[in-house]
């Protein structure tokens, strides 16, 4: 094994810490089992969380950084609804992606 792949596969390698935080934020994202939370409606997911547990891919992982990114389907874009001058862009679906950016 050259002296890259090592460093590579070094990389790589995931600590039992970083799986139990990423663990965390799997299960955070389900309801609750039933008879927790008694008194509280079970967690319904929205539109835009599909987006963010399925359609962002990453693209780089850097200390401290995590790059990632979607496409849009074309017709959330502002080009598809320029054939209609008198309609507007759904200015909250073309802000959205930013939000889950910073989330």
């Amino acid at each position: 094994m050259t002296t890259m792949e090592s460093r590579v596969r070094e990389a790589l390698v995931v600590s039992a810490d970083e799986c139990a935080l990423v663990d965390a934020l799997f299960a955070a994202a389900w309801p609750p089992p039933s008879g927790h939370g008694e008194g509280q409606t079970p967690h319904a997911a929205s539109f835009f969380e599909g987006f963010a547990l399925k359609g962002i891919r990453v693209d780089s992982v850097q200390p401290g950084a995590l790059d990632c990114s979607f496409t849009v389907p074309p017709r959330l874009t502002v080009s598809h609804r320029r054939s209609d001058p008198l309609r507007r862009p759904p200015l909250h679906l073309i802000n959205r992606p930013d939000k889950s950016r910073s989330a």
